[in-house]
């Protein structure tokens, strides 16, 4: 996994002046005109680093960026999830989620990842296909256990086991 370096900006302009600078390409996310928070990360390539701003109307979670097999970067920020290529700098999808993005959980299947957000959980490929999704009420945790996750709701006493390959609640 290459080094991504990610810094908040006080000001949108700080932020568009750092996107200027950049030698191996630059791209930004944009949540609303309203933006409140503002974000970059970086990543080395071969011919510079390539920048990446993200403006935020700060929904009270930090953006969140993994990496998929030196091929793409995904990006959660507000109630949206990105990918942009490595190679080109350039966005390959760009969704809105139905409720806040809380993080992601990398797979040991290189080219995949799953979005979990307020209220649900999705498995997407490198391409950007949802593989499968989960709704639910609002998700206080997600935990890794073997090929399952633990997935902890909000007002029930015990969490529900879910296939990480399927999708599919497992009774336990």
């Amino acid at each position: 996994m290459k080094n991504i370096k990610f810094v908040e900006w006080q000001t949108r302009s700080s932020l568009a002046e750092y996107l200027a600078g950049a030698t191996g390409g630059s791209n930004l996310l944009e949540s609303a005109e309203t933006s409140k928070r503002f974000y970059s990360f970086a990543v080395q390539r071969s011919d510079g680093e390539l920048r990446v701003g993200i403006t935020s109307v700060d929904l009270g979670i930090k953006p969140a960026v993994i990496e998929i097999r030196d091929k793409c970067v995904l990006i959660g920020y507000d109630e949206r999830v990105a990918a942009i290529e490595l190679a080109t700098g350039l966005v390959k999808f760009d969704f809105r989620l139905m409720a806040p993005f809380y993080s992601f959980m990398p797979l040991d299947e290189c080219d995949h990842a799953i979005i979990i957000y307020e209220i649900g959980l999705i498995k997407i490929s490198i391409t950007g296909e949802t593989v499968w999704s989960l709704d639910t009420d609002i998700i206080e945790r997600v935990e890794r256990d073997s090929d399952h996750l633990l997935v902890k709701i909000m007002g029930q006493p015990e969490s529900i086991t879910v296939s990480a390959a399927s999708g599919k609640t497992i009774e336990r």
